[in-house]
């Protein structure tokens, strides 16, 4: 390899680091995105989300989405307000951890997801 070509390589190579960086960085700095929620939810769906936006959490399906609670930084932590209950949540570069504050060693870990379920023109997957 010529020495412009390894100097471009090099050059490809830590741009592509920085994003990566850039990236989980991003993600461990506050919940945002698509996450599992079978694991958390245990209803449904395998392909149901629970989506992290703006301080508002929705839940993702087949049928559609409804509203599941708020979330917002207390503290220093990142906590999911839903129906009456406070949860923890630690984001992270492949999933989302979620500890009950009234009950610590209820623990649940969604993975991250790339989109919400699709729905057809009836509001069903396919």
């Amino acid at each position: 390899m010529t020495p412009q070509g390894k100097r471009i390589s090099l050059i490809v190579v830590a741009a592509l680091a920085l994003f990566v960086i850039g990236v989980g960085w991003c993600c461990y700095r506050r919940p945002v995105g698509y996450f599992d929620s079978t694991s958390i939810l245990g209803y449904h769906d395998g392909g149901d989300v629970l989506s992290f936006r703006d301080g508002v959490v929705l839940y993702s399906t087949c049928h559609g989405e409804s509203r599941m609670g708020t979330y917002s930084r207390t503290n220093g932590m990142w906590i999911w307000h839903v129906q009456g209950r406070d949860w923890r949540i630690q984001p992270g570069l492949f999933s989302l951890s979620c500890q009950d504050l009234a009950n610590p060693t209820n623990l649940f870990t969604g993975r991250r997801r790339f989109s919400k379920p699709a729905l057809d023109e009836h509001g069903l997957s396919d």
